[in-house]
């Protein structure tokens, strides 16, 4: 019976001292590479708008490895770091200006906050605190 008990000790300690990835999206979808943005939707009230992007200037977000963030699209050039976390079982993109590191930030370091969707070679984020709606279409580059 002791070493019962002391196994499952064992096994309820290794259980939790492995490290999960910060979210299933990063593991079963493939964020990482280089993204064209190209639409923008919002609500200025009313119907919900849908805007296209042009593609000159081509208008992109490059997600890279060790959480590495680069892009021209407008607002967004100053960010240079990404965290993807799960808030109620689903993906949210937080982006920062400093390294935000293993652990997630407080809020304040928060630059912005995304709800996230991918689809084949689309992805759309949501724009987290826009009350009528508002996102960003991308597609993936080769």
């Amino acid at each position: 019976m002791k070493t019962l008990r002391t196994l499952f000790v064992l096994l309820t300690i290794v259980a939790f001292s492995c490290k999960e990835p910060k979210s299933d999206f990063l593991v079963n979808q493939s964020l990482l590479g280089n993204w064209q943005v190209y639409e923008s939707g919002y609500s200025p009230g009313g119907d919900y708008v849908i805007d296209e992007v042009p593609t000159d200037p081509l208008k992109y977000i490059q997600f890279g490895k060790d959480q590495a963030f680069e892009s021209n699209y407008e607002g967004l050039e100053e960010v240079h770091y990404f965290n993807v976390v799960e808030e109620n079982g689903r993906p949210i993109l937080h982006l920062y200006t400093d390294q935000p590191g293993d652990e997630i930030r407080d809020n304040e370091q928060l630059v912005y906050k995304y709800r996230m969707e991918i689809r084949e070679d689309k992805l759309k984020l949501m724009y987290v605190y826009c009350i009528e709606g508002c996102h960003l279409g991308l597609i993936r580059l080769e």
